[in-house]
């Protein structure tokens, strides 16, 4: 893919998740923000995520490296919100 297009694909990416944002926070505001926790490995939610980012960062010059015990880490939490987090957290570095 030629590197103007993958600058218009993340440019649009960007604007994407700061109009969910907006959305989220106006949810939390009135009152419908729902959150629906389940219990997942963090690790399988982080490793996807970082997937999901990677090309984004190498077409930047940047690399996503992580290193996880073999342990799972079990949490209870919302896989969304948590993947909207780390997400966010990754698009901006």
């Amino acid at each position: 893919m030629a590197p103007l297009i993958q600058g218009v694909i993340r440019s649009i990416d960007g604007a994407l998740t700061i109009l969910t944002d907006l959305l989220d926070l106006a949810r939390v505001d009135s009152g419908g923000f729902a959150v629906h926790r389940t219990e997942l490995d963090l690790r399988t939610l982080i490793r996807v995520v970082a997937d999901d980012h990677r090309m984004a960062a190498e077409g930047s010059g940047h690399t996503i490296t992580w290193h996880a015990s073999d342990e799972p880490l079990i949490v209870h939490t919302d896989p969304a919100r948590v993947e909207q987090v780390l997400g966010n957290l990754l698009s901006n570095a």
